[in-house]
């Protein structure tokens, strides 16, 4: 199903490489070079999906715009940056984005990331469930269903679009471990790829926001941290 996509990097080539890729799959696509241009042809657009960069080398930078994107106008936000600093994801993450994508990685994997995310805007009462969980909230849920920290933080991290390399050295785990732990994610979960996680989330979201008024469900000990 085509949907309407919003790109924001500041790099010519990144802008060209991603527009072919989009509209190869049949999506509609609106390129932009600065904050202030995303923040306009997302008021005027009211895109699906809003692909951010990061770094932008000016006054405003990605995550100011996904602040405004997410909090004024509900666009999901998916970040796509060659950064790795983990201040800088911990500050990404306060946006609550649907993805964290590092450059460079494949097309399939940006496929696999936008795809999840535009399924579950698409599916019925489904629509800003990962925006509207915290990551405590999701981990939290994961718990309810046999998956202790380590396990959900995989789950959580595979599922936005990070490698089983990276996922690994982020959480200080072995490669094997990391493909172990998100095998027992899609079989607690009941799902055939890790991907399909924010669509879990969306299916489950009524029962996840009841969750709320009973306190912050406990989470199962474990060694990973994010």
């Amino acid at each position: 199903m085509p949907h309407k996509i919003l790109v924001l990097d500041d790099d010519v080539l990144v802008r060209s490489m991603l527009n072919r890729l989009l509209v190869s799959d049949g999506h509609q696509v609106t390129l932009t070079a600065t904050p202030e241009q995303a923040i306009r042809a997302s008021a005027e657009d009211r895109p699906d999906l809003a692909l951010l960069d990061i770094n932008l080398h000016q006054e405003l930078n990605g995550i100011d715009v996904a602040r405004q994107l997410g909090e004024r106008q509900g666009v999901p936000v998916v970040f796509f940056t060659s950064f790795t600093d983990p201040d800088l994801a911990a500050a990404a993450a306060i946006c609550r984005p649907r993805g964290y994508l590092i450059k460079p990685c494949s097309p399939a994997q940006l496929r696999v990331t936008l795809a999840a995310v535009l399924e579950a805007g698409d599916s019925a009462d489904t629509s800003g469930a990962a925006a509207d969980l915290s990551r405590d909230e999701i981990l939290g849920a994961l718990s309810q269903h046999g998956l202790n920290l380590a396990r959900g933080q995989v789950a959580l991290l595979r599922s936005q679009g990070q490698s089983v390399a990276e996922v690994a050295k982020r959480l200080s785990l072995s490669v094997h471990t990391v493909r172990a732990y998100e095998h027992t994610a899609r079989r607690a979960l009941g799902m055939e790829r890790i991907e399909d996680l924010a669509c879990w989330l969306g299916t489950h979201r009524r029962d996840l926001f009841a969750s709320r008024g009973h306190g912050s469900s406990r989470l199962s000990s474990g060694t990973a941290t994010v």
